[in-house]
């Protein structure tokens, strides 16, 4: 059996907060926007219900960023620990070292544990 991927064409709604709460955010104007149209700024913060797809996408993207010649990197936040080495899941230690003797940009995709699978 073969696994085939089927590439999602997503749509971002942008989102604003009344306050600096995070437990404010709510709509905001402007349209719906696609990876493309949101991968040029320098933070984005991704919010969906568990298992909607949010760490294949970020892993996804980084591939295909990394595929076009990019420097890109997809961190599990939860592996983040005093060795910081084994947290990259795309891209290593070795090439983020590289990167940061360069002057070249990256793009970096982080991401943590699903809430709905902690058990503690």
């Amino acid at each position: 059996m073969t696994e085939k991927v089927v590439e999602l064409i997503r749509r971002f709604k942008p989102m604003s907060s009344r306050s600096w709460e995070w437990d404010f955010l709510m709509s905001g104007p402007g349209k719906l926007q696609r990876w493309h149209e949101i991968e040029g700024e320098y933070r984005v913060l991704i919010i969906a219900d568990p298992r909607a797809g949010k760490t294949f996408e970020a892993k996804t993207r980084a591939r295909k960023m990394r595929e076009g010649g990019k420097n890109a990197f997809f961190i599990r936040i939860e592996k983040i620990d005093a060795s910081f080495d084994h947290a990259f899941e795309i891209g290593t230690a070795e090439e983020f070292a590289a990167w940061l003797g360069s002057t070249e940009e990256a793009r970096f995709f982080l991401d943590s544990v699903d809430e709905a699978q902690l058990v503690h």
